[in-house]
């Protein structure tokens, strides 16, 4: 089955009016579409970190690689070195346990037409960048030898932009970057009807579901009966009635 942005939608709007849906729906599409993405994401990153765990291989739906990633300097008033150097990633990687979210990070030489004078260009192409953490610029800052250079990149992520240490004015011109990463990408109210959600097949039934129940509870304050056998189901009428008599 194509999991696609309509199937979604539609079968939450289903459940939620119990196979009677009608016109004046009080809830939106924008707004089914919004749960769905909140509960989809939950369950991704849920999935991804238990498959760390048992040292699964992740499911490829879930990874985004992007190429070519130009570095950006930023200035800073006062700075004796300019180098605050980062780049920007296309969308947010998930927050994935103990920030595994960006998977892999490689640098690649810059072929510049004119002259580099006094600069060392030995950076091959897939340049492993290792991350480091927060915890450990302090460190880094101490250190007399083996500093982040141009041969000893590292980076730090920072919501939606990585971090680079080891470049400065004079060579973020002649790297770019590749990034493989778990992204928080196609939020459902950007694409169409018909297109089709990165998802696997099992999240499918749980992302329904926990749409389902959030939404009903929504609307009428008490809970769906998201598996059909009257467990789950309070009921409504007797709601109304106790509403009007209060």
């Amino acid at each position: 089955m194509q999991i696609t942005k309509d199937v979604l939608i539609s079968d939450v709007i289903i459940r939620v009016t119990q196979s009677k849906p009608s016109a004046d729906l009080e809830i939106e599409k924008a707004q089914v579409a919004f749960v769905l993405d909140q509960v989809r994401w939950g369950l991704i990153t849920d999935k991804i970190n238990k498959q760390f765990a048992k040292l699964y291989q992740i499911d490829p739906v879930y990874i985004f690689t992007e190429d070519n990633l130009v570095p950006v300097l930023t200035p800073r008033q006062g700075a004796v070195i300019q180098d605050n150097i980062s780049i920007n990633l296309q969308f947010a990687p998930l927050n994935i346990y103990r920030d595994r979210g960006v998977i892999r990070v490689f640098a690649n030489p810059v072929v510049v037409s004119l002259p580099q004078p006094n600069l060392q260009f030995t950076l091959d192409y897939g340049s492993p960048v290792e991350m480091i953490t927060a915890f450990e610029l302090d460190v880094i800052r101490k250190l007399k030898f083996s500093k982040p250079s141009l041969n000893n990149l590292k980076f730090r992520r920072e919501g939606q932009n990585l971090i680079i240490y080891g470049l400065d004015v004079n060579t973020y011109k002649m790297v770019n970057f590749s990034v493989t990463y778990f992204p928080r990408i196609s939020m459902l109210e950007d694409l169409n009807d018909n297109d089709p959600v990165p998802l696997t097949e099992d999240l499918y039934g749980p992302l329904v579901e926990g749409a389902t129940e959030i939404i009903f509870n929504e609307m009428y304050k008490t809970f769906a009966d998201i598996r059909s056998d009257a467990t789950q189901m309070t009921n409504y009428s007797d709601n109304r009635t106790n509403d009007k008599t209060s």
